[in-house]
């Protein structure tokens, strides 16, 4: 079964071409992190200024 799936093209198999390859999970995975500081280092940064 697991052949099958291997076998088949991309957009056969419901996979987007622009979001397969370990290139393309790099660039999604910067792009999640880069969203996920900017949202969180106001958080940290005010965080830090109630320490000290």
């Amino acid at each position: 079964m697991t052949s099958v799936f291997f076998n088949r093209g991309l957009e056969e198999a419901g996979l987007d071409p622009s979001r397969v390859g370990v290139d393309k999970l790099r660039c999604f995975l910067e792009e999640i992190l880069d969203t996920h500081i900017q949202r969180e280092l106001p958080k940290v940064r005010d965080d830090i200024r109630r320490l000290f």
